[in-house]
């Protein structure tokens, strides 16, 4: 796993944070922040499903694989004949990449919604105020 992978997903599980706490001082803000968090959660997951794809091809392309061509693996070296064909295996897997996307999805949003109502619940708990005035 690089680097920018876990960058994406350390950013599925910060960005929800960050915008409760930047996000709590609006009018309705329980309608803005699940507006905000799906959209944030959709640009990120997208984002790592694309960079994830765009490495693939970019590492094949390195190889000499092209996809273009009648034989594919006419600019392939022979020592590198088990690396490309590892990469190819490695997006035809019996779950297709929707499904996977789709998964991550909900279980961000899901996160989300657990951290809102966690926060909502734990915050007040630690405010000054005396509440019996």
């Amino acid at each position: 796993m690089s680097y920018i992978n876990i960058l994406f997903c350390v950013a599925l599980f910060v960005a929800p944070i960050i915008a409760y706490f930047s996000l709590r001082r609006f009018r309705h803000f329980g309608w803005f922040y699940t507006l905000v968090t799906l959209i944030l959660s959709a640009i990120i997951t997208l984002g790592f499903s694309w960079f994830d794809d765009y490495s693939v091809q970019l590492q094949l392309a390195y190889y000499g694989y092209e996809e273009s061509l009648v034989n594919e693996f006419a600019n392939v070296a022979p020592e590198n004949m088990e690396k490309v064909s590892l990469l190819l295996d490695c997006g035809h897997v019996d779950i297709k990449p929707g499904i996977i996307n789709a998964f991550v999805f909900g279980a961000s949003i899901a996160y989300d919604f657990i951290l809102f109502m966690l926060f909502n619940i734990l915050l007040p708990m630690f405010h000054d105020e005396d509440i019996t005035e």
